[in-house]
């Protein structure tokens, strides 16, 4: 069965490769590199966004969708949102005309596709970085009239792409937000701050902090006993604190491990991302691996100390608005980050919030 499943995932991989390299081309592709009215605006434009993949994009891609709506209310505008993701649906139906849900399911895509063509819209906006397989198949089927994207692998369907140029160090809202200079406006002198929807019934409680264990992959796990000597450690030191843990349900065994040698207090498993949320809401302080946790911080102005694996994600995803301290790892294993470099990092930022106070 085992080999089975590497067999069809190997002529998944090698049919994506094939798809890939035949829209490979930037020959009709009209390159964007500064502010440039590439449509008339003027008319009620109908746009479709394509955001089916991760909840953090989603996240991060609200300020370019937002700008678009307040400079032409006139506008139609749709988004693709996939199953990772679509717990935002209503949050984006303020900017939004209509929210529509890519599942991947060969008949559901079928459906989808049919249905998308004949909104007949006039411009789709890709707004995720890298060559999509997924992506570059529904901006073919779906033809519009034109489409924007950011990605160099998908050109051939692109009638605009816009070009990072040598910001590799941009911040992905930044990045996402390129789009707009093919609009004739500058990204740069636009309000890009974060936005997440609040259960405003909950208030923060002081010196709570919450640690998330897990983030969307294995690897970006800091390891169990990492986290035991951590909170250990924070306990000495700081006796009054409340520390939360928090992580997914195929993490039961690590966090049993680390609830049975810490006084840490387990926070309970949510149905789903909203109730997450609250959680966050209801601390002064976060410490996460994972990369979506600092933007709901961000927009929330929560302190957060944060793990990363590679210094590029935290030029792409540091928070922008709020305090926050970070580590990065020095060889690609989150394992390697040290304890006290956490613990120093978490000093810094509890001296910096209290002075602040």
């Amino acid at each position: 069965m085992k080999n089975n499943h590497t067999l069809l995932k190997r002529i998944e991989f090698y049919l994506r490769r094939k798809i890939q390299a035949f829209f490979e081309n930037d020959s009709s592709t009209t390159v964007v590199t500064s502010p440039f009215q590439a449509f008339d605006t003027s008319k009620s434009l109908k746009i479709l966004f394509l955001r089916h993949n991760h909840l953090g994009d989603a996240i991060v891609s609200v300020p370019l969708i937002r700008e678009i709506r307040q400079q032409y209310p006139h506008f139609e505008l749709q988004i693709v949102l996939g199953k990772s993701n679509f717990v935002l649906a209503p949050f984006l139906h303020t900017y939004t005309d209509k929210e529509w849900k890519y599942s991947k399911k060969f008949f559901d895509t079928l459906s989808l596709l049919r249905k998308l063509r004949s909104e007949k819209f006039d411009i789709i906006i890709d707004i995720y970085d890298k060559s999509s397989v997924t992506s570059t198949l529904l901006i073919w089927l779906i033809r519009s009239k034109f489409a924007i994207g950011l990605a160099t692998g998908s050109s051939k369907v692109l009638t605009h792409r816009v070009d990072r140029g040598i910001h590799t160090s941009i911040h992905v809202v930044h990045l996402y937000m390129l789009p707009l200079l093919a609009f004739g406006i500058d990204p740069t002198v636009v309000n890009s701050y974060l936005e997440f929807p609040k259960n405003l019934k909950i208030l923060p409680q002081k010196n709570r902090v919450f640690i998330n264990l897990n983030g969307s992959q294995r690897i970006r796990y800091w390891g169990t006993e990492n986290f035991i000597s951590l909170i250990q450690e924070m306990k000495k030191r700081w006796q009054h604190l409340e520390i939360v843990v928090s992580c997914t349900k195929d993490y039961d065994s690590e966090l049993q491990q680390i609830l049975s040698m810490t006084n840490a207090i387990h926070c309970g498993y949510m149905s789903s991302f909203l109730e997450y949320t609250d959680e966050i809401a209801k601390s002064t302080f976060v410490i996460t691996p994972d990369t979506v946790v600092p933007h709901i911080c961000d927009a929330w102005n929560i302190s957060c100390v944060v793990l990363y694996l590679l210094e590029e994600s935290y030029f792409l995803w540091r928070p922008r608005n709020t305090k926050y301290e970070f580590t990065i790892s020095p060889n690609k294993i989150m394992t390697s980050i040290s304890v006290d470099e956490v613990m120093n990092s978490f000093q810094r930022l509890f001296d910096s919030v209290n002075q602040s106070q």
